[in-house]
C-alpha cells in the first residue's frame, strides 16, 4: 500500500531517479513480459529474490590466460548538438561479476532479487517498473549543449520490455500531463517536465522539449542499436574539437594550464635552487626552463586540439577487470602522420630473453624514422636550452648538433625494439633496472668515443662538477667473452659535505639512511654482442646482475616463464608498447623502504601488515599500448580476476579488523593474493 506521508514530489522523483539512474543498480531481465508471480515478487520483498538470475557458479582458474581482451573502440558520427555520451553495458552481468569479486560475506549487496525488492519499494504502486528495465541491453546518455539546455544538457535511452509504450502503461495516470508537446508522454516532476518517446526497444529520457530531436538520431545508433566496440561495462566518450569549438571560454583556462605547465615562480625557486648565489644565471636558467614547459604544454595543447573523440572505458568479466581507452585524430591532423610510424609491433622475441628474476616489464618498438621528426627536433632543441644556461654556453647550437650528429651515427643500426625491466635486489632499496635492445650493427665504438669526450663539466656546467663525479671505465670486466663497460655516477665529498653540515640535527635511524644514501654509487653498465645491448642501472657495484642478463640472453641462464610472456603477448601481439607486473614487486619496494626506518613504530606497523605471499605471475598485471593504421592510439589495462576477488577481500578485512592473508579459495582464482 503506497505511503501516504510521501510527498508528491518524492514519489515523482523516485519514478524519474528510478528509470536514470537507479538503471544501473539492477540486474538485467527477462524477454517475456511480466507474469502474476514477477508483480508479487516486486510488490512483496520476501519473495524478491525468487526465480532471479543467478550468478555464474565458479570462474576459470586460468584467469587472464583465457581471456580474449576486447580492443576494437568505434569512432562515433555525431551532429554539432551532441558533445559526448556515457554507455552502462549489459548491467546485469556487472553485477553478477560484482558479486563473485566481493567475499561470501558482502555477495548478497549485489543480489539481483534484493536490489529488485529496493527499487520496487521505493516506486510503491509502481513496483512492477523494477522487473521490466532491461540491463541486459545497452543504456545511457548523450551530452546535449549546455547553453541550450542548461539544467539537464543530456537525453537518455533506457531498455525497457515492451518498449516506452510499456513504460507509460506501468507508471500510469498519476502526474501525467495532458500536453505531451508532441512526446509520447510527459509527466510532472515538481515544476520539471519528463518527456518520454519511443526508441525500439528502448524509452528515451529527456527534460527539454527539443532535448529529443537533438538526440535521437545518435541515441540510436550508438546506444540503442549499438553492437560494436562494447569493450567494457562503463563507457564515457568526449567530442574533444567540438567542445573546444563551441565552448573557448570553458576549456581556455584548461589550454592555458598546458600552455604554461610550470609557472614562471616554480621555474625560478628551481633556478635559485641551483644558483643561490648568481642571481643573473639564475635568471636565465629559469628562462630555459619556462621555454621548455611552455613547449611541452604547446604539444600537448596542439595534439588536444587536433582530436575529435576520447572514449575511455571500464569492465568487469570473467577473467577480469579492464580499463581502456582511444584518442581519434580528426580528419587533416598531423597526428595521422603518426599511423606511418607505427609499421611493427613490440617484439616478443626480445622479451623472451628476459631473466627469471625480472618482475616488471616493459617491451616497445619505437619507429627509427620518429627520431627524424618534428617533435624529437623540438624536445632536443629545448634540452639544449637548458642545458645552455646550465653550463653558461653562449647558446645551444653546440649542444644540438651533438645530439643530432649522434642520432644519426645510431641511426643505420636502430631497430626500434627495447625492452626494459626491473628485478629485486638484495640489500637495495628500490631493486635493478636492465634493458635489452636490437641492434643491426656494433655501437659500441661510437658510445666508448662519445663516453671518453664528456664530463661533467660538459654536460652540466662547473657548478655541477662540483657536486657530482663522472667516471668511466671501457672494459671494466669481462663476462664470457663479452667486455662490458661501466659509468659511475657519485656524491662529491663536497656536496656530501654541504649536507651533513644541513642536517646536523638528524639523528637515530634517519641519520643512518642519510649516510647509507650518501655512501651509494649509481652504476651504469653496458655490453654489446650478437645484435644485442645489455644495460643495468644499480645502486652500488652489481657486476652480478649484469653477468646474469648476458647469460640469459646467450641462453645459457635461467630465463620468464615463456607460457607467461606468450599468454601477454598472445593477446594483442600487434601492439607496440606491451608490459606486466606481478603485484608482490610493489609491495616489496614499500618493504624495502619501511625497513630503513624500521625502529619507527609506524614503520613497525606498516612491515608487519604488509603481505608477502602476493600473486608472483608477472602475466597478472598487463598493458598494451597500440597505434591502429587510421591514427587512434588505444590502451588496456587489464589485472586477473582471482588477484581482484582477494584484493577486495583483503581491504575489507583490513577496514574491519580481521586478519588478512592467504588466498580466499572463495574467489576463484586461490594462487592470487592482493594486499
Amino acid at each position: 500500500m503506497p505511503n501516504p506521508t510521501l510527498s508528491r514530489y518524492s514519489r515523482a522523483r523516485g519514478v524519474l531517479t528510478t528509470l536514470s539512474l537507479l538503471a544501473v543498480a539492477l540486474p538485467g531481465c527477462k524477454d517475456k513480459a511480466p507474469d502474476a508471480d514477477a508483480t508479487a515478487r516486486a510488490q512483496d520483498p520476501a519473495k524478491a529474490g525468487e526465480g532471479a538470475a543467478t550468478a555464474p557458479a565458479s570462474r576459470s582458474a586460468k584467469g587472464l590466460h583465457d581471456a580474449q581482451f576486447p580492443t576494437a573502440i568505434p569512432t562515433f558520427r555525431h551532429g554539432d548538438s551532441v558533445f559526448g555520451h556515457i554507455l552502462l553495458n549489459d548491467v546485469s552481468n556487472l553485477l553478477a561479476e560484482l558479486g563473485q569479486v566481493a567475499p561470501p560475506v558482502h555477495k548478497g549487496k549485489f543480489d539481483e532479487g534484493a536490489l529488485r525488492a529496493l527499487a520496487a519499494m521505493a516506486l510503491e504502486q509502481r513496483g512492477v517498473i523494477a522487473q521490466n528495465i532491461n540491463l541486459k541491453a545497452p543504456m545511457g546518455c548523450a551530452l546535449l549543449d549546455l547553453k541550450k539546455y542548461p539544467d539537464a544538457p543530456t537525453a537518455c535511452a533506457v531498455g525497457y520490455k515492451g518498449g516506452a509504450a510499456a513504460l507509460v502503461r506501468d507508471l500510469g495516470a498519476q502526474d501525467k500531463l495532458e500536453d505531451a508537446k508532441g512526446h509520447l508522454a510527459a509527466y510532472d516532476l515538481e515544476g520539471k517536465t519528463l518527456f518520454i518517446d519511443d526508441l525500439a526497444s528502448h524509452a528515451a529520457l529527456t527534460v527539454y522539449p527539443g532535448a529529443f530531436a537533438d538526440a535521437r538520431e545518435y541515441l540510436d545508433a550508438n546506444i540503442v542499436k549499438r553492437t560494436a566496440g562494447l569493450t567494457g561495462n562503463i563507457e564515457a566518450t568526449l567530442f574533444v574539437r567540438s567542445l573546444i569549438k563551441n565552448y573557448p571560454e570553458e576549456v581556455k583556462p584548461l589550454l592555458e594550464q598546458l600552455d604554461s605547465q610550470t609557472s614562471s615562480e616554480q621555474s625560478k625557486m628551481i633556478a635559485e635552487s641551483l644558483y643561490p648565489d648568481d642571481a643573473a644565471a639564475a635568471t636565465k636558467l629559469a628562462a630555459a626552463i619556462g621555454e621548455a614547459q611552455e613547449m611541452s604544454g604547446g604539444s600537448q595543447r596542439e595534439n588536444l586540439e587536433n582530436s575529435t573523440q576520447a572514449t575511455f572505458t571500464l569492465g568487469l568479466h570473467g577473467w577480469g577487470l579492464q580499463i581502456g581507452g582511444a584518442i581519434v585524430p580528426a580528419e587533416g591532423s598531423d597526428l595521422l602522420d603518426n599511423a606511418k610510424l607505427a609499421d611493427e609491433s613490440a617484439s616478443r622475441d626480445i622479451t623472451l630473453e628476459l631473466p627469471a628474476a625480472a618482475d616488471m616489464f616493459m617491451s616497445a618498438y619505437q619507429s627509427p624514422a620518429s627520431w627524424k621528426g618534428a617533435p624529437l627536433a623540438e624536445n632536443i632543441n629545448s634540452l639544449c636550452g637548458v642545458w645552455a644556461a646550465l653550463t653558461s654556453a653562449p647558446d645551444s647550437g653546440t649542444c644540438t648538433k651533438a645530439i643530432n650528429d649522434f642520432n644519426t651515427a645510431l641511426e643505420p643500426t636502430n631497430t626500434g625494439q627495447t625492452v626494459v625491466f626491473h628485478a629485486p635486489k638484495e640489500g637495495s632499496i628500490f631493486g635493478s633496472i636492465g634493458a635489452i635492445l636490437r641492434t643491426t650493427g656494433d655501437r659500441r665504438e661510437l658510445f666508448v668515443s662519445t663516453a671518453k669526450s664528456v664530463s661533467v663539466q660538459t654536460l652540466l656546467g662547473e657548478r655541477a662538477a662540483k657536486s657530482i663525479s663522472y667516471t668511466f671505465e671501457a672494459d671494466k670486466h669481462t663476462h664470457d667473452g663479452v667486455p662490458v663497460d661501466r659509468v659511475t655516477l657519485a656524491m662529491t665529498d663536497e656536496l656530501k659535505g654541504r649536507i651533513r653540515g644541513d642536517a646536523q640535527d638528524v639523528k637515530g635511524t634517519d641519520r643512518a639512511l642519510m649516510e647509507r644514501l650518501l655512501a651509494s654509487n649509481l652504476v651504469i653498465e653496458r655490453a654489446e654482442f650478437d645484435g644485442r645491448i645489455v644495460m643495468s642501472v644499480t645502486v652500488g657495484d652489481d657486476e652480478a646482475f649484469t653477468n646474469n642478463t648476458i647469460d640469459v640472453a646467450k641462453g645459457k641462464g635461467d630465463r620468464v616463464d615463456p607460457a607467461a610472456i606468450n599468454a601477454i603477448f598472445d593477446h594483442h601481439p600487434q601492439s607496440q608498447s606491451i608490459g606486466a607486473a606481478n603485484p608482490q614487486a610493489f609491495v616489496d619496494i614499500v618493504r624495502n623502504i619501511a625497513k630503513l626506518d624500521a625502529t619507527n613504530p609506524e614503520s613497525e606497523r606498516m612491515l608487519a601488515q604488509l603481505p608477502t605471499d602476493l600473486a608472483t605471475d608477472l602475466a597478472t598485471m598487463r598493458m598494451y599500448s597500440e597505434l591502429l593504421p587510421s591514427a587512434t592510439g588505444t590502451f588496456q589495462v587489464v589485472m586477473d580476476s582471482g588477484f581482484l576477488a582477494d584484493a577486495v577481500d583483503r581491504v575489507l578485512k583490513a577496514n574491519q579488523g580481521q586478519p588478512s592473508g592467504g588466498p580466499s579459495t572463495q574467489n576463484g582464482v586461490g594462487a592470487s593474493n592482493p594486499f
